[in-house]
């Protein structure tokens, strides 16, 4: 994964767009449309599978119900990810540092 968030972040300094952007203009419209839904697909299940395996390894540790650390660290992802989303908009604005 971070292969490719690398990779999305030199097609969008050299071209000043997003990935679905640079695709859309060379792909036609529905086969974008497809890798954006199977990439959100994938990432949903990712995420969903970091949050089991980290509740599972608290249960390990603690005793207590997995699915309760499910809702704590989902709540605490959803939290962080919310604030780091609202600074970096405050910070760039569009998304892109002025220069």
């Amino acid at each position: 994964m971070g292969a490719v968030q690398m990779m999305c972040a030199r097609i969008g300094m050299v071209t000043g767009e997003g990935l679905a952007a640079a695709l859309h203009a060379r792909f036609p419209r529905w086969l974008v449309g497809a890798a954006v839904v199977a990439l959100l697909v994938v990432n949903t299940i990712t995420v969903g599978a970091d949050l089991s395996g980290m509740a599972d390894a608290m249960e390990m540790l603690t005793g207590a119900n997995s699915h309760y650390f499910v809702v704590l660290f989902g709540g605490f992802w959803f939290t962080r990810r919310s604030a780091f989303v609202t600074a970096n908009s405050r910070t760039f604005g569009n998304g892109w540092p002025s220069v």
